[in-house]
Parts: C-alpha cells; sequence; structure tokens
C-alpha cells in the first residue's frame, strides 16, 4: 500500500520535479564530460557521492553548486594521473528528490534514517585518445545505469548499496556497490570520516573496459584477454566536509583503491598500468 501512494506522488507532485532535475543532471555531467579534455572526471565524483548524503531534510528545495579539481588516472588503472576540473550541481526536494552532479536518485522509503528508491546515473565513457596506452582499443561509449538504492545511517556509520544496469551505449552490463562509512569527528560545521568501498561489475562491463579481443591485440600490441564478471575494486577513502559559513562548503577527499580480479588480471593494467589507484579532490559548493 505505501509503495502504491508513493507511486501516485511521483506520478502527481513529483513527477514535474524529476523531470526537472533530469534535465539538470544530464546538463551537468555533458559539462564534466567537457571539461576534461583528457578523459571524463564522472569517477571521481562517484567517490564524492556515497559520503555526501545529508539526513536533515529541507521544506522544500535545497540548491548547491560549485566546482570540483581532481587529481586522477588517465584511465582505470592507468598509473599516469592528470589534474581535472568539474562543475558540480547537488540538488534537494523535501526528501523525496536528490541529485548529486551525475547521479539522481528517488527516495521511495519513509523519512527517517533509511533510504531506498530508484537511481539514475551518468557515467562517461572513454576515449582511446585519452593515453597512448590506450591505442588500438577503440573508445567505450557513455553509459545511462538505471537501477535501485538503499542507504541507512546507524548514529555516525553510514551503509550504502546500489545495483544498476546501462541502458545506453555504453558497458551494456551491471554493476553493484557497496560502501560502509564511519564519522570520525562530527560538529555544527565539521564532518571527518572514512569510509571502505567495493565495485562489482558484470563480464560486458569488465571487458569493455579491461579485456583485448583479437582486433584489439592486433592494433594494441597487448595480448588477447577475455575478462569476466567479479570485483572491480576495494578502497579506502577519507573525507573531510567544512563548512566555511551559512552557504560555503569545502569539502576533499583521499581514496586509494586496488583492482581486483580481471581488472586487475587485464594485461591493460599488468603491462601499461598499476592495480594501485590513488585519486583526490576538492571541491567548494555554494547554497541558495
Amino acid at each position: 500500500m505505501f509503495i502504491r501512494k508513493e507511486v501516485r506522488l511521483l506520478h502527481g507532485r513529483l513527477v514535474p520535479v524529476f523531470v526537472a532535475t533530469l534535465l539538470a543532471a544530464a546538463g551537468f555531467a555533458q559539462a564534466g564530460h567537457a571539461a576534461s579534455a583528457r578523459d571524463p572526471i564522472s569517477y571521481v565524483i562517484d567517490q564524492l557521492n556515497p559520503l555526501l548524503p545529508d539526513f536533515r531534510t529541507p521544506k522544500g528545495f535545497r540548491i548547491k553548486i560549485g566546482g570540483l579539481a581532481g587529481f586522477t588516472p588517465s584511465f582505470e588503472g592507468s598509473s599516469d594521473y592528470h589534474l581535472r576540473f568539474a562543475p558540480t550541481l547537488d540538488i534537494i526536494y523535501r526528501d523525496r528528490v536528490f541529485l548529486n552532479s551525475n547521479r539522481l536518485r528517488i527516495n521511495l522509503l519513509p523519512s527517517g534514517d533509511i533510504r531506498g528508491g530508484i537511481q539514475l546515473k551518468y557515467r562517461a565513457g572513454r576515449n582511446e585518445k585519452v593515453s597512448e596506452d590506450l591505442a588500438g582499443l577503440g573508445n567505450v561509449g557513455t553509459s545511462w545505469e538505471a537501477g535501485l538504492y538503499i542507504e541507512a545511517r546507524l548514529h555516525s556509520t553510514l551503509i550504502s548499496a546500489d545495483i544498476t544496469h546501462d541502458i545506453g551505449n555504453g558497458h551494456k552490463s551491471t554493476l553493484a556497490t557497496l560502501l560502509v562509512g564511519q564519522g570520525l569527528y562530527m560538529d555544527d560545521n565539521t564532518l571527518v570520516g572514512v569510509g571502505v568501498n567495493v565495485h562489482w561489475a558484470g563480464s560486458r562491463y569488465m571487458n569493455a573496459f579491461f579485456g583485448v579481443t583479437p582486433a584489439q591485440s592486433a592494433a594494441s600490441g597487448l595480448p588477447v584477454f577475455s575478462a569476466g564478471a567479479g570485483f572491480r575494486d576495494v578502497g579506502l577513502l577519507l573525507y573531510w566536509r567544512q563548512s566555511l559559513s551559512d552557504h560555503l562548503d569545502l569539502m576533499t577527499n583521499i581514496t586509494f583503491k586496488h583492482m581486483l580480479d580481471a581488472a586487475n588480471d587485464s594485461p591493460l593494467v599488468q603491462q601499461r598500468g598499476d592495480p594501485k589507484q590513488l585519486l583526490s579532490s576538492i571541491a567548494l559548493r555554494y547554497a541558495f
């Protein structure tokens, strides 16, 4: 009964909000892609997203805009690093609609310390011109990943999980993420936390980003490699958010992750990259 009631609400009051927010998400996602000439920064924003949930509920809209600078690998598994910039956009409507730059979530569960529902996430693809290490491997298209999520706050601990499938023209596979975050210090202006996350990916995703077909082998010089489904990586995240004023927030994040399973065994990573990955970012957001 409750879910049917929520669905009716989505068809009434929330549908216009959903459509407007989705259009904003698409615009900012494309802007973030264009802002990074070498490679998309979407997977840097992904590192911030799981630690962003704010369980304080606004009465109406809350909008935050800003910018993000990230020091990231040229591509997943690369040993070369570059500094990239992208705009950020956060929109919250009550406790129902949550947009964090490239990810949109609709909450269908009761208000409180547990949220869950549907989500749509934009994932930019990979261009082989990003790095000479990718020469001959071709491009991976843009993905729109639709699925379900749930997140819960237990005192100072955050648990978040989602499962999605690409409905676009990218990797066309299934992804799953689990994160456990722990607040180390919190007051009215400061949040310091640590988290551990793990990503699982289907075989199509693994082959799109880490596999090598016979044709790609001939063009790139890498040995043929078929990547099966499995865990993509496990990461340790350190996070700090500081309120500089009533309207201005500063956030910084450092993530160390290690590639696993087929992602770790890929000749692209073993011969031309590094399974140990370091991502760092800093973001400034202004709230209206």
